[in-house]
């Protein structure tokens, strides 16, 4: 497990310290009963062996003493059930950890879209404005999913390292030696897999900028249905959707397939491990029959354990690229929250003044220069102008989406950046250029901003 991995972890220990507890405890509990149903093999293979008990292994030799305290007879129907209940205990604490590994997942991924919808929409509106839409659309609509499938990758990750260690100590506890060659063959085989991790993190962020590429030209065309069909220009959104899509598939086909095959990879490597242990263990090191059977079938189980174990954390490493995007953006709207102050806004009783007031946007010329205005309650002010003049840009600074480069706006005599803006905002009709309806009932759209009017 990588540093980033590690970190992000202990992030997620301490934001949900009792659902992650819950799972460790799962987990540990249904890796103890691997453990032992690994061990319960022993007894069974000496009882056939050796049906008087007489030369038994050490593995074997625990069993019955165990047995002799319960006042269990050590008989061959016995040992078989000890294994079967082991099996179906294990297999139940297996689905109660696979559960809360969903649990936890779904609880961390709500947490994160509520906090990070939540710091978006706390945001000033320059920050929607000088944003990508097909990032931000893309960011919700897919690279949340992909994050919340890293959670899920997470715990299956830590619950596939328990199993492994508790399998390993079943070999240590026969013969550390022979356990010390196989581990030893085993990491050696797996040095070209740490490679693999690097590559991943570059596909999985191509993957993620070709995808937020795709979700803004599809984005776009749909936004800009009525100039595209009115143009008649189908076909130009159609060739840029196939490119974008090209590029997406491309990288992403290539990310897949390095997550599949990884663990594929290493199986040959395994079975040469196991191989060779054998040979060692019965040859060279004169271990039991009953003993080298249980140890085959413990690294048997790690084996694929290993390469999973592979997968997963070079697939977790590519799924990085996706949170760090999600991240990314959460502090960019932090940065850019909304200035706002505290005093509550019920109602106008003088005037709004704009008094000299300049603005530009970022990096381009004056729109607005020495506007000074009094708006007095109760009369009707119309701002008239040629198209590009700067009254919607005048609106904005008046509802507080941007600030002035000079001057002041005051509402009442109080500078409007000292009001709570969400109060003044609440206490303000706005009706923006763009005619946008919610996905509703007319009658609703015309309650959403007060749904106390009749």
């Amino acid at each position: 497990m990588n540093m980033k991995l590690l970190t992000f972890t202990l992030e997620l220990f301490k934001k949900f310290p009792g659902l992650f507890t819950l799972n460790v405890f799962l987990m540990i509990s249904a890796g103890l009963l691997e453990m032992v149903s690994v061990f319960a093999i022993a007894p069974i293979i000496d009882v056939f062996l050796h049906p008087n008990l007489s030369e038994v292994s050490s593995a074997t030799r625990i069993f019955m003493n165990l047995m002799e305290v319960f006042d269990i007879s050590t008989t061959k129907i016995n040992f078989m059930i000890i294994l079967l209940v082991c099996v179906v205990l294990q297999s139940i604490f297996v689905v109660l950890a696979r559960y809360a590994i969903i649990q936890t997942k779904y609880a961390v991924l709500k947490d994160l879209f509520a906090d990070v919808f939540s710091s978006f929409f706390n945001a000033s509106w320059h920050f929607f404005s000088r944003g990508n839409k097909g990032t931000l659309l893309n960011t919700f609509s897919r690279e949340m999913g992909v994050t919340g499938d890293a959670f899920g990758k997470i715990g299956g990750l830590i619950s596939d390292i328990f199993r492994l260690l508790f399998y390993l100590a079943v070999p240590f506890y026969i013969s550390w030696k022979v356990t010390f060659i196989a581990i030893g063959l085993s990491l050696f085989c797996s040095i070209p897999l740490l490679f693999l991790g690097r590559i991943n993190y570059r596909l999985g962020q191509k993957n993620t900028s070709t995808a937020n590429k795709m979700t803004e030209v599809i984005q776009e065309s749909f936004g800009l249905a009525k100039v595209i069909l009115g143009y008649g220009n189908q076909r130009q959104s159609m060739v840029e959707l196939d490119k974008a899509f090209d590029q997406h598939r491309e990288v992403t086909v290539k990310k897949q397939a390095l997550d599949k095959v990884t663990s594929k990879i290493f199986e040959p490597f395994g079975w040469a491990a196991i191989l060779l242990t054998i040979y060692v263990s019965l040859e060279g090191l004169t271990v039991p029959i009953a003993d080298v059977a249980i140890i085959v079938y413990a690294l048997l189980r790690c084996v694929p354990l290993i390469g999973i174990i592979s997968a997963q954390n070079n697939a977790l490493v590519g799924f990085f690229p996706s949170y760090e995007q999600v991240i990314n953006l959460k502090e960019q709207a932090k940065q850019d929250e909304q200035k706002t102050g505290v005093s509550p806004f019920s109602q106008l009783k003088k005037s709004i003044e704009f008094k000299g007031v300049d603005f530009s946007y970022q990096n381009r010329s004056p729109v607005l220069e020495d506007i000074n205005a009094i708006i007095e309650q109760g009369k009707t002010v119309a701002f008239v102008g040629e198209s590009g003049a700067g009254k919607s840009t005048l609106i904005d600074l008046l509802i507080g989406f941007y600030e002035p480069c000079d001057g002041t706006i005051t509402v009442d005599g109080i500078p409007l950046l000292e009001y709570d803006i969400i109060s003044f905002r609440k206490k303000t009709g706005f009706v923006p250029q763009d005619s946008i309806l919610f996905h509703d009932t007319i009658r609703n759209n015309l309650l959403w901003s007060y749904d106390t009017a009749t």
